[in-house]
């Protein structure tokens, strides 16, 4: 049924945790033959920002596990979505590695400052949720699409109820 996904290559941004939407997503097309691309922060949560994401060793070993139960080539890059530069090495990484994308799974997403009423949400965290949530699509999918370039693909993006 999904005989046409066996060999792509498939982008999963926020997928560095278990559970998580992302790493779902991951295992999934890990198991219909894909090649996968872990992308998370690679570090842990700072202080301030108690938002858990996949640190280095998470993501090294989730790529271990879905390499073993799978096959099929599984590999992690570190990604700040806020960030354009983050974002231009991860795609500069995937270019050298990879060299094509076929699948783009915008999925990384956060919620700062909640629970809040609307009267006392902090507008700081507001804007930081809309910048992981919304404006990280815009950033990662430029960036990627010159690797998607020249054969089908699609770019999926995704939330949380969260979102």
């Amino acid at each position: 049924m999904h005989e046409d996904l066996k060999g792509k290559t498939a982008l999963v941004t926020g997928a560095g945790k278990k559970p998580g939407i992302g790493y779902s997503i991951a295992e999934r097309l890990a198991s219909l033959g894909c090649h996968i691309v872990i992308a998370d922060l690679g570090r842990p949560p700072e202080p301030a920002n108690p938002v858990r994401t996949g640190t280095r060793e998470e993501m090294d070993a989730l790529a271990a596990e879905l390499g073993k139960r799978f096959g099929g080539t599984v590999s992690t890059v570190d990604v700040d979505v806020t960030d354009p530069s983050s974002i231009g090495r991860m795609a500069e990484i995937l270019r050298e590695r990879c060299g094509h994308i076929h699948i783009l799974m915008n999925n990384a997403g956060a919620s700062f400052g909640v629970p809040a009423d609307i009267l006392s949400y902090d507008e700081a965290a507001w804007i930081r949720t809309v910048d992981v949530c919304l404006f990280s699509v815009f950033r990662v999918s430029r960036a990627v699409l010159p690797l998607m370039l020249g054969e089908p693909g699609a770019i999926i993006n995704t939330a949380s109820r969260a979102g």
